[in-house]
């Protein structure tokens, strides 16, 4: 099986240490794993660990959040061709490369309040979640949040 972990950068911190964790199992397990990151910033440990296992990773070019790094989301997602996409923190947001792509779509929930804090947030959280196969959280209390 193929997967596609998105998650924002590879710096220290839990939900990246969960992404690479996850990566790493995939692989080991025999499936085919690969990170996409939205920005650049990342911890020379995380890139060793994944690119040891023999994981590769690429960058978005574009600007965060813009029209642009939607359609590059798009691309890459196309070019690996993933079974599933696993997004993590502010992947999910990018669910317009991946709408209608026919591929099962898991958002990791890493934090209790959600995706976004505030009523806005909690609403746009909604409404990407019907677009999800699967809603995971990292712990019993990010899952009673």
């Amino acid at each position: 099986m193929k997967i596609l972990q998105i998650i924002d950068t590879l710096l220290v911190g839990g939900a990246e240490d969960v992404a690479v964790n996850l990566a790493i199992g995939f692989k080991n397990k025999g499936h085919q794993s690969e990170i996409l990151l939205l920005s650049k910033k990342t911890s020379e440990n995380n890139i060793t660990k994944l690119r040891s296992a023999g994981i590769k990773i690429y960058f978005i070019k574009s600007l965060k959040y813009s029209f642009s790094s939607i359609l590059e989301v798009r691309k890459k997602i196309k070019k690996f061709n993933p079974d599933i996409i696993q997004t993590h923190l502010s992947g999910f947001y990018y669910f317009l490369s991946y709408l209608h792509t026919g591929k099962a779509i898991v958002y990791t929930s890493h934090a209790l309040c959600g995706l976004d804090a505030g009523p806005k947030g909690r609403l746009f959280s909604k409404i990407l979640l019907r677009h999800a196969s699967a809603c995971v959280a990292v712990s019993r209390a990010v899952s009673d949040s």
